[in-house]
């Protein structure tokens, strides 16, 4: 189940976010599934500026994509546009956006005049983020395919991902070394929890509770 928490967040942000998007996205006749696009673009965008470096400007861009993330479904769902295929657009989206940015700090840890061993340590946190991150989203994929939904499982959904990428990014960004280093260790380390939360939910619903 959502937390207290989640669900106040999310409250506020249908409210103060999505329902004045939804209504100018519906006023200039943009589809759910154009949000959707115009999403992976915008993160396309932060992963090329990641890459050159300029990673504040990286995090803003990302966060950024991730309203748009946001947004799509809260459209589909108010104009009636929700369909199969939009949910596995959006979630193919989600991936691509998420697995272009590490790989755009790939291309900043060599180009970025770190030491031999920082770089082949950030290359290989990358990789292992990279990893972790996707088979959370594997393993819920999975779950609802067996008919268990885990969205709400587990200490990291994919909102608190995007936020501590962002962060990391930002911090390195504004000069605070080791920042982006120690939020990808943070996002795989509670990749892992998450894994292991949502493979014991599975484990369980599937025995009958």
């Amino acid at each position: 189940m959502a937390s207290p928490f989640r669900e106040r967040l999310r409250a506020a942000l249908s409210r103060y976010v999505e329902e004045p998007s939804v209504r100018l996205f519906t006023a200039i006749g943009l589809t759910a599934n154009g949000v959707t696009l115009l999403g992976l673009v915008v993160g396309l965008m932060a992963a090329a500026l990641a890459g050159a470096g300029w990673l504040l400007a990286a995090a803003l861009v990302f966060l950024a994509a991730s309203l748009l993330d946001m947004l799509d479904g809260a459209l589909a769902r108010q104009s009636g546009q929700a369909s199969k295929f939009g949910a596995l657009l959006d979630s193919t989206v989600d991936r691509l956006s998420e697995g272009a940015l590490l790989l755009g700090l790939g291309v900043y840890a060599v180009r970025a005049g770190l030491s031999e061993g920082r770089t082949v340590a950030l290359v290989a946190l990358l990789i292992a983020t990279l990893l972790c991150s996707q088979m959370v989203s594997y393993v819920r994929a999975r779950g609802e395919g067996l008919g268990v939904k885990t969205k709400e499982v587990g200490l990291l959904t994919r909102a608190e991902r995007v936020a501590l990428f962002a962060l990391g990014l930002a911090l390195q960004g504004l000069g605070l070394d080791l920042a982006l280093e120690a939020s990808l260790g943070v996002v795989a380390a509670l990749s892992i929890v998450t894994l292991a939360q949502r493979l014991l939910h599975v484990r369980h619903e599937l025995k009958g509770g």
